[in-house]
């Protein structure tokens, strides 16, 4: 079935996207979704390093509309930022489910709490980290979140206390602290700490949505039903990528 949108005053032949397509739940759904309507254009229009100034151009967006607290705007703007975070993580052939357990295994990594975390600018030194973390890592069943709904209730869960008392420019502004830490450990060539920094970004992502009470899995949906924002097909054929 087609349908029209407008955008600009103008109306657009929107498509639907075939009925093949089912709609993704799991954080691993969504990025096989993005990687499909756009690992061929961004393969084929971006460098690495043009498609990592986009993603920092992207969240210095969302940056700016928190700075003016256009807390409308920002709803548009962070499915974006999740998308680019995505065309990233496709490029660099990162697993977001992984990285994400693996810096995140269901608690806090640095004060070990499963909720409420409690951290400080200084963390304490806990005997044995390394092991309880790699013990953690692997006990996976019943703990790990897979959904995306879940990966920003289990972020909630561990940390709305801590972003509750920050003004949301903070909370918006650590997203462009560890975009920009993505990059400096790309070009350190780092390959754990690109991973680490990635989960990182993902984390203040949800925190950015629970911070304004915001359904990222139904907000993405609706801007990326599997199908490109602007030219509306599934795999996109812009001639100049959004």
């Amino acid at each position: 079935m087609n349908r029209k949108s407008t955008k600009g005053g103008i109306a657009l032949l929107k498509v639907t996207p075939p009925q093949t397509f089912v709609r993704p739940v799991k954080l691993r759904e969504f990025q096989n979704m993005f990687a499909h309507i756009y690992n061929r254009v961004n393969e084929g229009y971006y460098s690495i390093d043009h498609l990592l100034s986009r993603f920092v151009v992207e969240v210095s967006r969302i940056m700016e509309a928190s700075r003016k607290d256009r807390r409308e705007q920002i709803k548009i703007l962070l499915p974006r930022v999740f998308s680019w975070y995505n065309g990233v993580a496709n490029r660099l052939e990162i697993d977001l489910q992984e990285s994400l357990w693996y810096k995140y295994p269901g608690i806090c990594t640095y004060c070990l709490r499963e909720k409420d975390c409690s951290c400080t600018t200084e963390h304490d030194d806990i005997p044995n980290l390394q092991n309880i973390l790699r013990r953690l890592r692997r006990d996976r069943v019943g703990r790990e979140p897979i959904l995306l709904t879940e990966h920003q209730a289990f972020h909630k869960k561990l940390y709305f206390r801590q972003n509750d008392r920050i003004m949301l420019i903070q909370t918006v502004s650590h997203i462009v602290e560890e975009a920009g830490e993505v990059v400096d450990e790309f070009y350190k060539k780092n390959d754990q700490g690109i991973r680490d920094e990635m989960a990182d970004v993902g984390s203040w992502i949800f925190a950015t949505a629970n911070k304004l009470d915001l359904d990222l899995d139904k907000l993405i949906w609706e801007r990326y039903p599997y199908e490109c924002e602007k030219c509306y097909h599934d795999q996109c054929v812009c001639e100049q990528p959004v």
